[in-house]
């Protein structure tokens, strides 16, 4: 199998800013095989990709182009990308739709297999980060790169850099919406697991209760039992004396 990237180096760790370059903003790789494949896409390690994961928010994971063809990455929740087979040159643009920090921070790779999973090719770590602030810089061998072929005209860029205060401003604003979005999703998850700690809490504080009661009742049978028991030993002694 043949493959040329035509992102990043092809050697070191590849950033992609999901959020910036428009429509235009896909990883690209040509593939040359004689003999059918899969593409499979998968973290760092190798590892494949939770169920869970493959769909946030009802957007899936990966957006797959073939020669120019949208492909089918889930079909009813489940995925069927790494199923279907391809041959022959195939162009491949791609781009992953969640931010690695939704998956633990970590990395992807795109592969490609043969149907017993013999690994024939693989890009390098994909990092996914949504987009950086004004103030920031991006990684030189990243999609917003000024040697990447994903990055807008440098003339575009550089009037982007000299907006207005009052625009840099309302973009901030956005952007500050869109991490409160994700920090609110965070929070209300978060919220609703302590609920349910706090419903099992208060199951344990009943039974806790219902415990002590019976406790409670036998101790005052006990005392009852003693009291008689003495009133017997004093009936007893009377008679004696």
């Amino acid at each position: 199998m043949n493959a040329t990237n035509h992102f990043g180096d092809g050697a070191t760790p590849f950033t992609f800013f999901k959020d910036k370059g428009g429509k235009r903003n896909h990883m690209r790789i040509a593939v040359d095989s004689q003999f059918p494949f899969f593409v499979k896409l998968v973290f760092e390690d190798g590892l494949s990709i939770p169920v869970e994961e493959l769909e946030l928010k009802g957007v899936p994971l990966l957006d797959v182009l073939a020669n120019g063809e949208q492909v089918a990455y889930l079909v009813g929740g489940k995925e069927v990308l790494s199923q279907r087979p391809f041959n022959g040159t195939v162009d491949f643009r791609f781009r992953i739709m969640h931010v690695s920090r939704h998956h633990l921070h970590r990395r992807f790779r795109l592969r490609f297999v043969k149907k017993d999973g013999t690994v024939l090719y693989q890009t390098v770590s994909i990092e996914v980060r949504s987009k950086l602030k004004n103030h920031q810089i991006y990684p030189s061998n990243s999609s917003m790169s000024p040697s990447s072929s994903l990055n807008p005209s440098t003339k575009r860029r550089r009037n982007t850099l000299t907006r207005p205060p009052k625009k840099r401003v309302k973009k901030e604003h956005v952007s500050n919406e869109v991490k409160g979005s994700d920090e609110e999703y965070v929070c209300r998850d978060l919220f609703d697991r302590l609920l349910v700690h706090v419903a099992n809490l208060c199951q344990q504080m009943r039974n806790l209760t219902s415990v002590v009661e019976q406790v409670t009742e036998r101790l005052d049978t006990l005392s009852a039992i003693q009291q008689n028991d003495s009133l017997v030993d004093l009936e007893a002694l009377r008679h004696l004396f």
